[in-house]
């Protein structure tokens, strides 16, 4: 699998968690605090209440923001395959996990 279309799908997994519920719409919030850059993932609530925050992180902060945010997604994506309770009370697998599963099962039929 193309490495963009991984990333769409580990973000796609991302908003559905943040989404499930209806817990509010899913939010990405930074900021700058000295060397570091603070990355927070969570939800703003459909009431207009204050961002919820699901999980957050602190890198190193680099020249490219874009970057920076990159690699805080992959935090993100790590703590919601390794810590899914911290998005939602469901369960994720990724898709490799998914297809061996899924080979595991045709074999036993």
């Amino acid at each position: 699998m193309r490495t963009e279309e991984r990333c769409r799908r580990q973000a796609r997994a991302l908003v559905l968690a943040l989404e499930y519920g209806g817990k509010g719409k899913p939010a990405f919030v930074y900021s700058d605090v000295g060397a570091l850059r603070y990355f927070a993932i969570g939800h703003r609530p459909a009431d207009g209440s204050a961002f919820r925050c699901a999980t957050c992180t602190a890198l190193m902060r680099s020249e490219n923001p874009g970057l920076d945010a990159d690699r805080a997604f992959e935090v993100f994506e790590q703590v919601l395959l390794q810590h899914p309770q911290e998005f939602w009370k469901g369960r994720v697998m990724t898709d490799e996990d998914f297809a061996q599963r899924h080979r595991k099962e045709e074999i036993a039929t």
